[in-house]
């Protein structure tokens, strides 16, 4: 989903729980994005991970000190650390259709008009590339409301491997 982060970085985690049910996997992992004008950020989130759903939320741990300016702990802030929270789930519908509904909140220390450019234009453009091809192609329909630094897409389309 994330072209600015390297999918080597999620294999390894920093903490992984073995009976997180309902989730298949449940862990702590950290990763790395850069962005133009050699801005580079780092995300501590803990990521549960099922078949139709997967979500990721930022967190503070003790084996990555710092934090978000966002945190209200008292932690000390990283001027690195940015803050994601972020949901894909994908859901059957009659046949073949499938709704996909995401959602994300992020918040990269930077300018709300810088982020929001980021994160539309490089986090997810993949994943719109992929929605887009589809809507062109009559299969999806797209109801999407942004706001300062956060992004919700619902989408119907065919079916879960066009996206």
């Amino acid at each position: 989903i994330d072209p600015t982060s390297d999918p080597a970085d999620f294999d390894d985690h920093i903490e992984a729980f073995s009976h997180a049910r309902p989730w298949d996997r449940l862990e702590v992992a950290e990763a790395f994005a850069d962005f133009p004008f050699g801005t580079r950020r780092h995300f501590v989130v803990l990521n549960a991970i099922d078949k139709n759903l997967f979500c990721s939320k930022s967190i503070a741990h003790p084996a990555r000190p710092g934090a978000s300016r966002q945190n209200r702990l008292g932690l000390p802030v990283a001027p690195d650390r940015a803050l994601n929270t972020f949901a894909v789930e994908t859901i059957q519908r009659s046949g073949e259709r499938v709704l996909v509904r995401s959602i994300n909140y992020v918040d990269l220390q930077l300018s709300p008009t810088l982020t929001n450019w980021i994160e539309c234009m490089l986090f997810f453009q993949g994943f719109y590339d992929r929605l887009l091809a589809a809507i062109a192609d009559g299969l999806v329909v797209v109801v999407q409301n942004n706001k300062s630094a956060t992004t919700s897409t619902s989408a119907e389309t065919a079916s879960s491997e066009e996206l």
